[in-house]
């Protein structure tokens, strides 16, 4: 059976085993229409139904069945979530990101032009149609999406990034 990596999960929301998901915009409406997905636990992908979806299609918190608490909803935090690829045949895909061009950032500080510096790029997580840096950011890693209309300025001397983040990113 292929897979496709259609986003990503997040922290847990609550205490009863909420799950907190980002889609990619292409697979969103799939996604909404699905009644489990895959996500890899020690290499095997493992399917989850899914009991209800909270939010909006782009950040949704999921209620998985058999996840009733924080401790198994952590569990599965920072995990890629996949869907057959029969599942997803007939939406336009998008194109497969050169993670190697990215690669060269890591280690670089990030910085905010509101907030000034949030933290190290510590690693580079992939998504079907972006790269989003993992930022240590006041003791928790925050994932931020590295896209150039974000950038505000590149700056290889002081090793530093700088970014005009929405609000309200780091508080996902």
């Amino acid at each position: 059976m292929e897979l496709i990596e259609i986003g990503k999960t997040g922290k847990p929301f609550g205490t009863e085993g909420l799950l907190r998901c980002f889609i990619e915009e292409v697979y969103q409406e799939t996604f909404l229409a699905t009644a489990f997905m895959f996500v890899k636990l020690n290499g095997q992908a493992v399917p989850f139904f899914i009991e209800a979806m909270e939010g909006e299609a782009k950040a949704l918190e999921l209620k998985i069945e058999e996840v009733d608490d924080r401790e198994a909803a952590l569990a599965l935090a920072g995990k890629s979530i996949y869907l057959r690829a029969e599942d997803v045949k007939g939406l336009e895909l998008p194109t497969k990101i050169d993670r190697k061009a990215y690669e060269q950032w890591l280690g670089y500080h990030l910085k905010d032009v509101n907030l000034g510096d949030i933290g190290p790029i510590t690693a580079l997580e992939e998504l079907p149609q972006q790269i989003l840096a993992v930022v240590e950011y006041r003791g928790q890693s925050v994932m931020i999406p590295f896209q150039e209309a974000l950038i505000v300025e590149k700056n290889p001397s002081d090793q530093t990034i700088t970014m005009d983040l929405p609000e309200g990113l780091l508080e996902l």
